[in-house]
């Protein structure tokens, strides 16, 4: 009996040297210590891991679409083509109704067709203003041309050739009689000579 006392007064003196142990700072300093290690641990090693696993499982839940789903995205590409047709043909009959107007306001200036293309737009406005600005340059363009002709081939048209007052007019044949330099000269000067024949 004395034995068992004697092991008896060792577990309690072991139960007492423990039990003070843990309630001592040391010891809660230790636990702190690997408590902090184990959660440093499962952050770097774990928790990426588990973070990726709930990702892809709301990604697989994403794509995983039920039929009434899949049919009502099937209706939104079709509805959203059909957007796209119908705005591309809106599209083509504004340009169409514009390039009509501006065709008849070319075939008006006596102007070819063929230039409609790099005025008209979809916008009217736009249209409007791009046909009525080459209406007018390419008038000016052509009245220019024409006068350039008519002076070089020296063609006077009755009540359309502007001719200068200060503008020598000279026959074919006093042409003919004058030196070479007498002719650079005239030619050279700012009024062209007139030539009659």
């Amino acid at each position: 009996m004395a034995e068992e006392e004697a092991k008896s007064a060792e577990n309690v003196d072991a139960k007492t040297v423990i039990s003070d142990f843990m309630r001592s700072q040391d010891y809660i300093d230790l636990i702190n210590a690997e408590k902090g290690k184990i959660i440093e641990n499962f952050r770097k090693e774990k928790l990426p891991g588990l973070i990726d696993e709930q990702v892809d499982i709301r990604i697989k839940a994403k794509e995983t679409k039920t039929p009434e789903q899949l049919k009502f995205a099937e209706y939104e590409s079709q509805l959203a083509d059909l957007k796209n047709k119908i705005g591309a043909k809106e599209l083509i009959e504004k340009r169409s109704i514009n390039k009509d107007s501006a065709r008849v306001k070319f075939k008006e200036a006596k102007l070819p067709d063929s230039l409609l293309e790099f005025f008209v737009t979809e916008d009217e406005e736009a249209t409007n203003l791009n046909v009525d600005k080459a209406i007018k340059e390419l008038n000016i363009f052509r009245d220019a041309f024409k006068e350039d002709v008519f002076i070089k081939n020296n063609i006077k048209v009755p009540g359309k050739t502007v001719t200068d007052e200060n503008a020598v007019t000279l026959s074919r044949a006093e042409f003919d009689k004058l030196d070479l330099g007498q002719r650079s000269s005239l030619m050279s000067g700012k009024d062209k000579p007139i030539i009659i024949d």
